[in-house]
């Protein structure tokens, strides 16, 4: 009986309010109390702000055992929080969470995280070489966004002239095509020179810049030490050096100078000039019959070879030749004598 008189109340109590306009009803059968009654009033909804990062993702190279600063800054940051993780660069390609907040997950004392109203920096001191890779900054927004900062580690230059022989020694037939190309390896990527070591280059520079040297034809004036420089101005310069000899059949030339005393007789001095790889030897012809003893002196020095005849009356009209001989020919050369002049 007391609950049929409740509910008669709460009806009568409904139709009074229908009747006084305080409550109107809707069309899919349920009522709503008006807004004017209960002095109601729309509250304006603020409008969820994606984060902006001000900091453009960059690339640092730092000293080995140097410091490294990561830093990320965030307009329209919020309550938002910041996180930092490396991503690994191995073909797995995973993550590590160095830092969320303020907390840093790795227990490396190296790494200090620091946070500003605005943002988050990464520092990393005493950095080693596992230090290198992708540092992202990543804002726990919905949906998240994240900026890339790379760390690579400063890198001494490092060259090496590729097909150098473990001698050290190239050697090659006058003619053929001489191409050295050296290899070069740092952080920055070093500048690359080549130059002739204690010569200019066959062209006439002293040196080249570029990882390679090429010439079409080589003869004998393009023999000796060739070194590759690169350098990245970080640390010293480095250097290779790659002998090369070309081979090519002798050349001779032959200098005569007749000596004069005043009392004795006239000396004949015949200098014979050689060249040639391998280096050729030396010998004289047309000395068949010449007394020796006390005549001929053979003076041998690097080149050349020197021929002094005491007198000149053992080998009057008489033709005497130098001739040098390695593997690949001979050549020689010849001088007649007139006698005392």
């Amino acid at each position: 009986m007391t609950k049929m008189v409740s509910a008669f109340i709460v009806i009568l109590a409904v139709a009074h309010l229908a009747v006084s306009g305080k409550i109107s009803k809707h069309d899919y059968g349920y009522d709503y109390f008006d807004e004017e009654f209960y002095g109601y009033e729309e509250m304006p909804v603020e409008e969820e702000l994606t984060p902006q990062f001000q900091t453009s993702p960059s690339k640092l190279k730092v000293s080995l055992g140097g410091t490294a600063r990561l830093v990320c800054e965030v307009k329209d940051l919020g309550p938002n929080t910041i996180s930092w993780r490396k991503v690994d660069g191995n073909e797995s390609s995973e993550s590590v969470f160095v830092a969320v907040g303020p907390t840093l997950l790795t227990t490396d004392p190296r790494f200090q995280v620091s946070l500003s109203d605005h943002g988050s920096t990464l520092q990393i001191i005493l950095v080693q070489q596992k230090d290198e890779g992708d540092y992202q900054c990543q804002v726990f927004s919905h949906p998240p966004v994240y900026l890339t900062h790379s760390l690579s580690i400063k890198k001494s230059p490092n060259v090496t002239i590729l097909g150098r022989p473990e001698s050290g020694v190239l050697s090659l037939m006058e003619g053929e095509e001489l191409a050295l190309i050296c290899q070069g390896e740092g952080d920055p990527e070093p500048r690359m020179f080549w130059h002739r070591k204690n010569q200019r280059l066959a062209d006439g520079n002293r040196q080249i810049e570029g990882d390679q040297l090429i010439y079409t034809r080589v003869s004998r004036k393009h023999s000796g030490e060739y070194v590759c420089t690169g350098d990245n101005g970080f640390g010293a310069p480095a250097e290779a050096s790659i002998i090369v000899q070309v081979q090519y059949t002798p050349c001779v030339s032959l200098e005569a100078n007749y000596i004069h005393h005043l009392h004795t007789n006239t000396q004949l001095e015949l200098i014979c000039y050689a060249l040639g790889f391998p280096t050729p030897l030396i010998q004289w012809e047309g000395l068949d019959g010449v007394p020796r003893a006390s005549n001929l002196h053979f003076n041998i020095r690097k080149g050349k070879e020197i021929l002094l005849i005491n007198d000149i009356s053992t080998v009057v009209n008489r033709t005497i030749s130098c001739a040098a001989s390695n593997t690949l020919g001979k050549s020689q050369e010849s001088f007649t004598t007139k006698g005392n002049d």
